[in-house]
């Protein structure tokens, strides 16, 4: 009897299909806790706030305890990495995409709540070259470094939300580097800003 069934369901009549989907709309009201699917994450260790980037292009921010933010990029990407501007309670997300996008928790006009508002968006030509691989925030938190699949690395003003003219050729970097290391140059595996000296990058 089971196996009958299994194999031949009862069918319904449509109009009791659009009936159940009358009565039943489901719809998302609200979500909480932590977001499945996380694929990048920062942190602002001066307003002590938490962000988490998914693979379906959500951004969920955690402060203290019953604060929380969220965010949805508008296009289907999935979030490649964040930087929080410290203090400032403004966050970049760089997507799948190549594309960069700038968020700012606001306050509303009546100062009850507040939300998660994305306020810049700059997207980079998509092509191997350009590829973002490795991404630095300076120590001054004024630009971004954008290390690309074709081994320069491109620089982002914050302020402007727009590339700069000045790029770091892969050409000169090689010039200056031991010749060990001139063997088969390829993208920018990671980039980071010197400790002790600002004006200093590692590559």
């Amino acid at each position: 009897m089971f196996k009958f069934l299994r194999r031949h369901p009862p069918k319904e009549s449509e109009g009791r299909e659009s009936q159940k989907k009358e009565l039943f709309g489901f719809r998302r009201l609200i979500e909480h806790g932590f977001p499945s699917k996380p694929s990048a994450l920062a942190f602002d260790p001066k307003l002590k706030l938490l962000a988490i980037g998914t693979k379906s292009g959500a951004l969920r921010v955690f402060g203290a305890p019953g604060a929380e933010w969220t965010g949805q990029h508008k296009e289907d990407v999935q979030v490649a990495q964040l930087f929080f501007l410290p203090e400032q309670g403004r966050l970049i997300s760089l997507c799948s995409d190549n594309s960069l996008h700038l968020w700012e928790i606001n306050n509303s006009r009546d100062g009850k709540s507040s939300s998660l508002d994305e306020v810049k968006q700059f997207s980079i030509e998509n092509n191997k070259m350009k590829t973002v691989s490795a991404c630095c925030l300076t120590t001054n938190h004024e630009q971004l470094l954008l290390g690309t699949e074709g081994g320069n690395i491109l620089i982002l003003d914050v302020k402007a939300f727009t590339l700069m003219d000045q790029i770091i050729y892969q050409d000169v970097v090689m010039q200056n580097v031991p010749d060990d290391f001139k063997v088969n140059p390829g993208a920018v595996e990671s980039v980071a800003v010197h400790s002790k000296d600002p004006d200093k990058v590692y590559i």
